[in-house]
């Protein structure tokens, strides 16, 4: 329940704030960024209930990771604009990092 509140919370949000402020949103990039988070939780989901133990929880979280960034490499969701913000934020070494892992030039 609380995930629908936080998905009409900021549903209505981006709703309202959009008639002040003009908000570009990329549906393509939206959608597959959607698609590659509800993949995530289905497959965390999934390997939570095959393996019921807390002491897994960085398993879990680690299976999550691997599996949305996989997703959004493979959808090609980065470009080259996402590497700058990048760089701006964590610096060229880590960008460098996460280009390569994510398959950006």
């Amino acid at each position: 329940m609380k995930g629908a509140s936080l998905l009409i919370t900021s549903i209505l949000s981006i709703y309202y704030i959009s008639k002040i402020v003009k908000i570009e949103v990329n549906t393509s990039t939206a959608t597959k960024t959607l698609i590659s988070s509800l993949t995530m939780a289905i497959t965390v989901l999934a390997t939570q209930q095959l393996l019921q133990n807390k002491i897994l929880l960085p398993l879990h979280v680690l299976i999550g990771a691997i599996t949305y960034t996989s997703i959004i490499r493979r959808m090609k969701v980065l470009d080259e604009e996402d590497v700058q913000l990048i760089k701006g934020i964590f610096g060229e070494k880590i960008t460098r990092y996460i280009a390569k892992i994510m398959n950006i030039q």
